[in-house]
């Protein structure tokens, strides 16, 4: 009995490099509609978001100054309820 030959793998082969891509007209309107039309649409909802945005900013600033004020009002009153209605002392 003879041996069959051995099986071979293919040769290998590179994949073709890839093609720059051709500056195509339509490559070029793509672009153009691209800086003109949603760049400066962009930027009118940018500048419209930004002063709702300060305020909330202004608005939760405002809210935790209330809320350290409320604390800080509580913690007196628990003062004075222990020390016969005298409030805590302030430094000078």
């Amino acid at each position: 009995m003879s041996q069959p030959p051995p099986i071979q793998p293919p040769p290998l082969s590179t994949p073709p490099a890839p093609r720059p891509f051709p500056a195509t007209a339509i490559a070029l309107i793509v672009v153009a509609v691209f800086f003109c039309g949603i760049v400066p649409i962009l930027a009118i909802v940018a500048a419209i978001l930004f002063p709702v945005v300060q305020q909330a900013k202004a608005s939760s600033l405002k809210a935790h100054c209330a809320k350290n004020l409320k604390g800080l009002s509580q913690g007196a009153l628990m003062y004075a309820e222990e020390h016969a209605g005298a409030l805590p002392l302030g430094q000078n």
